[in-house]
This record gives structure tokens, sequence and C-alpha cells, in this order.
């Protein structure tokens, strides 16, 4: 019984771990999104500006 708790921990601890490092991309890949995004629309904006 103690073997399969541990056998459980360690496998919850990959999972955690892994869905860690996909958050992380996850969180990356929308900081870079929201990056574009703000300088798109600076774009826009001197555009209309500059009619």
């Amino acid at each position: 019984m103690e073997n399969r708790l541990d056998s459980v921990g360690t496998r919850l601890d990959s999972v955690e771990k892994n869905v860690s490092e996909k958050m992380s991309k996850v969180d990356a890949k929308m900081t870079y999104l929201t990056e574009e995004l703000v300088e798109a629309k600076a774009d826009i904006i001197l555009l209309k500006k500059a009619k």
C-alpha cells in the first residue's frame, strides 16, 4: 500500500512539473501576443492621426 502511495506521489509530482512547464510556455506566448497587439494598436492610431 505504501509503495502505491509513493508511486502516486511521484506521478503527481511529474504531472505537476509538466503542467507548470506548459503554463509557463502559454504565459510567454500570451505576453508576446499582448505586446504585438499593443504595438499594432499604436500603429493604427498613428495611421489614423496621419490622415
